[in-house]
């Protein structure tokens, strides 16, 4: 079977991480010299057979079976892909292909977001969300928290959240929330919290149709694995297919 084919956006930010989160999924062919139980992976994970592009050109993203937008800034991602002409192609690529952004990454999924380069209305988009950037303040107030994500196993998942957006609301039912940030929520913008509205929480991950998207970077972290993993199993091998 071909492997898939998975792009990172390489024009700025965290790409090289979530490259080496993927790498972890599809190690390399097992040395005969080496015991099973120092080469094998365990047994609950089965290896996947996936090939990573670093996504630059418009040429790249057409290798793509699906793609990762990370996290970085935003304005500045957005100005490289203008002058690189791939706003076009990863607005077409988003509307067919499996594709997941983490934090900036949210930010330019999400179809109503304030962007001082674009206004309100993202270049790209895809997901039906309103997305508040730099929710929780500047860097110095970046943090970090555990999750309960039942839909995603193993425990707890710890979450680092770097000049962190969230999605202020989501403007379709086909929208499903996926995490929320109780202890964080807050009013912005005079509009009412999530908290004050009787709800659980600032939402800080989603999942519409074919796309996914992410408050907070699991690529950073050495457990970050278990939701590429997720999402490969969940999201891309059936877009694939």
């Amino acid at each position: 079977m071909a492997p898939l084919v998975i792009g990172v956006l390489a024009l700025q930010g965290a790409y090289k991480e979530h490259i080496s989160q993927l790498a972890l999924l599809s190690p390399p062919s097992r040395d005969a010299s080496l015991p099973s139980s120092q080469a094998a992976l365990p047994s609950d994970k089965v290896s996947l057979s996936i090939r990573t592009v670093e996504v630059r050109t418009e040429n790249d993203l057409s290798q793509c079976d699906a793609l990762i937008i990370p996290g970085g800034e935003s304005t500045s991602m957005l100005r490289l892909a203008r002058e690189g002409g791939m706003i076009a192609p990863l607005g077409e690529f988003v509307k067919r292909r499996a594709t997941w952004g983490t934090c900036a990454g949210m930010i330019l999924l999400g179809d109503v977001v304030d962007l001082p380069c674009v206004g309100a209305q993202s270049p790209i988009g895809g997901i039906p969300i309103k997305v508040v950037r730099n929710y929780f303040g500047r860097q110095v107030d970046s943090f970090e928290t555990d999750l309960t994500l039942p839909w995603l196993g193993g425990g707890p998942f710890h979450a680092v959240f770097i000049r962190a957006p969230v999605v202020e609301k989501c403007l379709s039912d086909e929208v499903e929330v996926l995490a929320r940030l109780p202890a964080k929520a807050k009013v912005v913008g005079g509009t009412e919290s999530a908290e004050e509205k009787g709800e659980q929480g600032d939402i800080v991950a989603v999942r519409y149709r074919h796309l996914f998207a992410t408050a907070f970077h699991p690529e950073l972290m050495e457990e970050g694995g278990r939701m590429h993993r997720w999402w490969v199993e969940e999201m891309v091998i059936p877009a694939a297919g």
